[in-house]
């Protein structure tokens, strides 16, 4: 009778112990589905009188389509814009006109495995595109990096290497590791994660202006860790909160700050 009694209590928490360990397998197996929610679907070349033109920048038979907009002098800056985790080459195109408008280039970087480009993506994948993209297209003028949500990791990677001028984070993230575990907190996320884009240890090696912008009401990435970034950067980044706004600053026309903040970076 005491056997069959211990075994109907442990029957519970053996359950419990087993889907634990199914979900923590099935979270660590799908890992990149859930940080790269790509599509295949090919986007369409800029619409007829756009200031963009598509380049595809791949290797011979690859294909890793951008769209450009140059600078209307060789001395003024270029935007290079890389998108976050669920978008595409189309994210930053209105607001990159706003820029353009006072001369500035513009840059829409896009990644393999979305938008219809060649490969699959991860984090050292997404970080050889970004130089190839820097390499295929080096304007004279400065060079700003700007990166949202998952694309602060790929533009803090490249500043921390000193491929740029100057650095713009929207709705940044400390590392996705913390990230992870804010959104799963029950599993030892630390552990699972192989694709890191740990920003957070990159702090020490960037050496340029760097401007951040986050939502107080974002729910993708917490506003806390955007502000943990700026304040690891200390008097290096100027930190724009952004009251009652979410995960797209950009929705809101931030060119007038980053016009002055440019000016005196």
């Amino acid at each position: 009778m005491k056997k069959a009694l211990k075994y109907i209590l442990l029957l519970p928490l053996a359950l419990a112990a087993s889907l634990y360990l199914t979900a923590g397998v099935a979270l660590y197996v799908s890992q990149r589905g859930i940080i790269y929610q790509s599509s295949t679907t090919i986007v369409a070349p800029p619409p007829a009188g756009s200031i963009y033109s598509a380049r595809n920048i791949a290797p011979e038979g690859g294909r890793l389509v951008v769209w450009t907009a140059p600078p209307a002098r060789a001395d003024l800056p270029t935007i290079f814009f890389f998108h976050g985790n669920a978008s595409d080459v189309s994210d930053f195109a209105q607001f990159g006109e706003i820029f353009h408008r006072q001369g500035w280039g513009v840059v829409l970087a896009d990644y393999r495995g979305y938008a219809g480009n060649s490969g699959k993506p991860s984090e050292q994948g997404l970080f050889d595109d970004a130089r190839a993209l820097l390499a295929a297209i080096h304007p004279s003028g400065p060079v700003l990096l700007w990166g949202h949500s998952l694309g602060t990791g790929v533009a803090a990677q490249l500043a921390s290497e000193g491929l740029g001028d100057a650095l713009v984070l929207e709705a940044p993230f400390t590392s996705l590791a913390e990230v992870g575990a804010e959104l799963y907190p029950l599993f030892p996320v630390e552990w699972l994660l192989t694709d890191r884009f740990d920003t957070a240890s990159l702090v020490p090696t960037i050496d340029m202006p760097v401007l951040i912008f986050h939502g107080t009401i974002d729910p993708i990435v917490p506003f806390a860790l955007g502000q943990k970034l700026a304040e690891s950067f200390g008097a290096r980044a100027a930190f724009v909160p952004m009251e009652n706004v979410g995960h797209i600053p950009h929705q809101h026309d931030l060119s007038g700050v980053v016009f002055r903040w440019f000016e005196k970076r």
